[in-house]
């Protein structure tokens, strides 16, 4: 008798503990080599990862739904192989099954939502984004994942300038009609957009004819994809993470936001975005004085073009440039403006 207590008690006590631990993960579904630069900035925030790398398709086993159901968060990467998730038509069941995962999705890969795949949008044409900038919509005003997060001349620098700009859709009627898509910023103010960020409300179909999420889902075009390269020195870099400061607080935000988290509470104390520079307004040089190594440097003018770049530690000499306002983005995401006399 004292045996057969011990064990349901051990029994308990383990079941007890896995309850505990449930839901306090985030499951990344994606290459770990390619997306080593994503889980970084997770596991930095202080977040548990686990890797759902390779074996998260076709339909799932019980086992597998069980570790995406039990997460806090799925995020599915840009380098997740949407191809072999499979469809609709060639595996019957599968868009269902992933739209009834209870933890919220997080998808950094326009390619696994479209309407040939996951179905959250209408659409199966890709689209690069137009700038390094995005901008919040009126769906977005007081969104929490823009919480602390600097505006500059309306808009937010969201990706590293010259690198690779990430993988989005067009803006369009076919998008937005009969849809669930919450459109929280996008990349330009012209009347041609591409979607930076959207949300789908749990339980409401994701356009007329597609399932519903059980849960929030969300997509932040911020990781990259090769078919937006803006350079050509790097090796292939499909799905690092190419954030700035700000982007990398967006995506810090969006990840609390969908696990429930107290955003203020769950994003460690981030390196300073600005540099502080002499003279300004300069002439043949500008000095960077709160560098502690030499960074590379790109030098911005106002039309988004790269006119100068290097590596420096504190001097860079301006001389070539026409008078005028221009941005510096080190490497890290840090810039700061000056005129040029």
């Amino acid at each position: 008798m004292k045996k057969k207590i011990t064990l349901i008690a051990l029994l308990s006590s383990c079941f007890f503990a896995m309850q505990s631990i449930a839901g306090e993960y985030i499951m990344l579904i994606g290459s770990s080599l390619a997306d080593s630069t994503v889980e970084k900035v997770l596991t930095d925030a202080g977040y548990t990862v686990h890797r759902g790398t390779g074996t998260y398709t076709g339909i799932l086993s019980q086992e597998k739904l069980d570790s995406l159901n039990n997460a806090a968060l799925v995020i599915f990467s840009r380098n997740g192989a949407s191809a072999a998730h499979g469809d609709g038509s060639s595996t019957p069941g599968i868009v269902e099954q992933w739209a009834d995962v209870s933890a919220p999705i997080l998808s950094l890969s326009m390619w696994i939502m479209r309407s040939n795949r996951w179905q959250w949008i209408n659409t199966t044409s890709p689209a690069c984004l137009q700038s390094d900038t995005i901008y919040i919509t009126d769906d977005g005003a007081d969104h929490p994942i823009f919480t602390n997060v600097s505006i500059v001349n309306g808009g937010i620098p969201f990706t590293i300038p010259g690198v690779t700009r990430n993988e989005s859709t067009t803006v369009t009627p076919d998008l937005t009609t009969n849809a669930s898509i919450k459109i929280l910023a996008v990349d330009s103010k012209a009347d041609e957009k591409r979607v930076a960020i959207a949300e789908w409300e749990a339980g409401v179909e994701f356009y007329s004819g597609a399932p519903a999420p059980s849960s929030t889902r969300m997509f932040i075009a911020i990781a990259e994809g090769d078919n937006c390269k803006q350079e050509s020195v790097r090796p292939n870099v499909m799905s690092a993470f190419n954030g700035t400061d700000q982007g990398k607080k967006i995506l810090l935000n969006a990840v609390a936001y969908l696990m429930g988290k107290p955003i203020e509470n769950s994003i460690k104390p981030t390196s300073k975005s600005s540099i502080s520079l002499f003279p300004n307004p300069a002439s043949n040089y500008i000095v960077l004085s709160n560098l502690k190594s030499a960074v590379g440097y790109k030098i911005i003018n106002v039309n988004g073009a790269v006119v100068l770049k290097g590596v420096a530690k504190n001097r860079i000499n301006v001389s070539s440039l026409p008078a005028g306002l221009y941005v510096i983005v080190t490497d890290s995401g840090q810039t700061a403006k000056f005129m040029k006399e």
